[in-house]
C-alpha cells in the first residue's frame, strides 16, 4: 500500500471523494467522505455569501 498505509486506511482515503469511483464499504469511510462534503458545502456557501456582500 502507499506510504505503508494498510488496506483499511487506504480505502477511506480513495473512497472520500465522490471523484473516485471507490464507493464507502465500511462506516469509517462513509463518516470521513460525508464530513467532507458538510465542509466542502460550508466553504462553498461562505464563499457566495462573500461575493454577495463584496
Amino acid at each position: 500500500m502507499t506510504a505503508g498505509l494498510g488496506p483499511e486506511v487506504a480505502h477511506v482515503v480513495l473512497s472520500h471523494s465522490s471523484r473516485t469511483v471507490v464507493e464507502p464499504a465500511t462506516i469509517e469511510a462513509e463518516l470521513v467522505r460525508r464530513t467532507d462534503e458538510a465542509a466542502a458545502a460550508a466553504i462553498r456557501t461562505r464563499a457566495v455569501t462573500d461575493l454577495r456582500d463584496g
